[in-house]
């Protein structure tokens, strides 16, 4: 494929990347109605990725990660970072695929404020 059917969906506030459920994970994703063959984000077509996002609990450092400086988890000292640093690392992600265009960018509560950022 030329790489022209990309949709980069958005993770909510606490979701994880696991959005639909695949042959490796039959879990039922907390987009699951919406992804899929013959549904909004039709996997027939389109190619969708969806990343954890930059400080949660699901596979990145965030808060609640142990601060190496102090052996106690970071909480409130954990760095700040703003929407357009999640969606920064997103479009890193889609570069080192090699994706320079997404066909829509599409997300839920914070995953809707990162699509609108990614968008600008």
């Amino acid at each position: 494929r030329m790489k022209d059917n990309t949709v980069l969906l958005h993770c909510g506030m606490s979701a994880s990347s696991h959005a639909a459920s695949t042959e490796e994970n039959s879990e039922p994703g907390w987009w699951e109605n919406f992804i899929g063959p013959g549904r909004a984000l039709d996997t027939d077509y389109f190619f969708v990725i969806c990343v954890n996002n930059l400080g949660s609990c699901y596979g990145s450092s965030g808060p609640s990660s142990i601060n190496p400086a102090t052996g106690s988890p970071y909480g409130s000292s954990f760095p700040t970072f703003t929407i357009q640093d999640q969606v920064k690392t997103q479009f890193a992600l889609l570069d080192h695929l090699g994706i320079d265009t997404v066909h829509a960018s599409v997300g839920s509560s914070l995953g809707g404020m990162q699509s609108l950022t990614a968008a600008a």
